[in-house]
């Protein structure tokens, strides 16, 4: 249940976002679909390592193999971090070219073009914290990071877009534009709390045999 809930927090913050942005036009909505549609793909190869550092952390956490745990845990994030800027530094390149695949349109390419910047700058905070919360859920680790991504996504993330995106309460509206900095935003929060968290679980465990 807390795995499923921390999914739910934080897919469902993408969707609320496409609901949200649907009053500012048919374009601004295609051009984040856009985005979001071609970052999604890119997020199943840091999502895959989760998965796997969830395999065999808890393999190594199961048979008390504590240094193994680690060693795992280590190579996973460090593998994710790598992969994730590889990743980061094609999307900001190949932006326009991406954008040219789904649609023909002119003024979306080019605002599409344009919020990829942002997907490609949160690619790195979006693979830590899925490694971190992979890594966790090997070590038996569920109900905080739960906590974690509500915070993150749902306290953080979504209420900066909206005041970025359709309010004044920072600047004049930024649109699209505000919401993806709170997604951003939102996924470095999660990345910290989460990074933290695993930091402190490998810490406790090495005191033990």
């Amino acid at each position: 249940l807390p795995i499923g809930l921390s999914i739910f927090f934080e897919i469902s913050v993408f969707s609320i976002v496409a609901l949200l942005l649907g009053s500012l036009g048919a374009q601004v909505v295609a051009s984040h679909q856009i985005a979001l549609n071609f970052s999604s793909l890119i997020f199943m190869l840091p999502l895959s390592i989760s998965m796997a550092l969830t395999i065999r952390v808890g393999q190594a956490s199961g048979k008390k193999d504590h240094a193994a745990a680690r060693f795992t845990c280590q190579v996973g994030i460090g593998f994710t971090l790598v992969l994730a800027l590889l990743l980061s530094i094609f999307m900001a390149t190949a932006r326009t070219h991406i954008t040219q695949l789904y649609t023909q349109d002119d003024y979306v390419q080019r605002l599409a073009a344009h919020l990829i910047i942002y997907a490609a700058l949160f690619q790195i905070s979006d693979g830590l914290q899925a490694a971190c919360n992979g890594a966790l859920r090997g070590l038996k680790d569920t109900q905080a990071p739960m906590i974690m991504t509500l915070l993150a996504y749902w306290f953080i993330g979504l209420p900066l877009g909206y005041s970025l995106g359709l309010t004044h309460f920072w600047v004049t509206p930024l649109g699209p534009e505000g919401f993806w900095i709170g997604l951003v935003s939102g996924l470095s929060a999660a990345a910290l709390l989460l990074g933290t968290r695993l930091r402190q679980s490998l810490k406790k465990i090495q005191n033990f045999p």
